[in-house]
Order: structure tokens, then sequence, then C-alpha cells
């Protein structure tokens, strides 16, 4: 979620924010029931703890695995987009990055009350609702996972 929203407004200018839309992809990763690791690169204007708290509170218990990059992870971002099975995100310049690596790519626009910044400019999904999540998570990790399945990966990879 490479977003600040929470630093500029957050749910009262847009409507929704990176740590809401946190919990909905958990709880859509949960749904499914599938072991992933999900890779969080925040802005780097960002409230890291803000999203951690979120990571901490949601991810203790379950099949999920996060981890939290750090701001000298740069560097590597090209290589982290093209290891990934899926790249998640809101309206961050990661997602066209993403779709020109070949990685898919879903936003998540839960409660957006603001016209889409990358309307357009993206090929990937918007989301708006569970079920579309869900949905296109399972689409997107089953088809990656017919494609991997000699490589005997155990988790599929979300960034």
């Amino acid at each position: 979620f490479p977003s600040h929203d929470s630093k500029v407004g957050g749910i009262a200018k847009f409507g929704t924010d990176e740590r809401l839309n946190l919990r909905h992809l958990i709880d859509a990763l949960q749904a499914i029931g599938d072991p992933v690791q999900v890779v969080v690169k925040a802005h780097p204007n960002q409230n890291i703890e803000y999203l951690i708290s979120e990571l901490n509170e949601r991810t203790a218990t379950l099949n999920i695995q996060c981890l939290m990059t750090v701001p000298e992870a740069d560097s590597v971002i090209n290589d982290l987009i093209v290891c990934s099975d899926l790249v998640i995100g809101m309206f961050s310049s990661l997602m066209v990055e993403a779709e020109i690596l070949g990685t898919p790519t879903i936003r998540l626009l839960y409660g957006l009350s603001i016209q889409d910044p990358l309307e357009g400019i993206t090929t990937g999904a918007s989301i708006r609702n569970r079920e579309e999540i869900i949905k296109h998570l399972k689409n997107n990790l089953h088809t990656q996972n017919l494609k991997l399945s000699s490589k005997k990966r155990d988790s599929k990879k979300i960034f």
C-alpha cells in the first residue's frame, strides 16, 4: 500500500485510507484461507506505526505473513514487483510500474469519495467492495498457482 492518505486527510478527505484498505485486504485473504506473504511498502511520508498496528492486530493468528519494507528498499522495488504474484495498492505510481513489468494489479478503492486519480491510466481492477476483492484475489492467486505449480511455492506473494 504505497499511498499516504492518512498523512493528507485520510478518511475525512478521501473516504478511505491505507489502513482501512489494508484491513479489507487482510479480511479478504482470511476468507480465502490460502497461505500468503504480504509485503507492505510504505510511502516515505507515511506514518509507518499506523500501518504496523493494523498488521499486528490483524495477522497474529492468521495464515498470512506480513512484512514491512524499509525506506532503503526503494532500490529493489522493481525486483519485489517482478517476484510478486500480485501488486495491490490505491493510487500509486507503483501500480503503473507493476503493469509495465507485467505483474497483475488490483487497486483497493473502498469508500473512495473523490474521483479516481488513476482512472484511465492503469488497467488493473478497481475494487470497491469485499465480494470483488475476494473474487479478484482468488482469480489472480489461483491463476498464478497454475503457472507456478512446478515451482512448489508454499505461499503467494503480494506486494
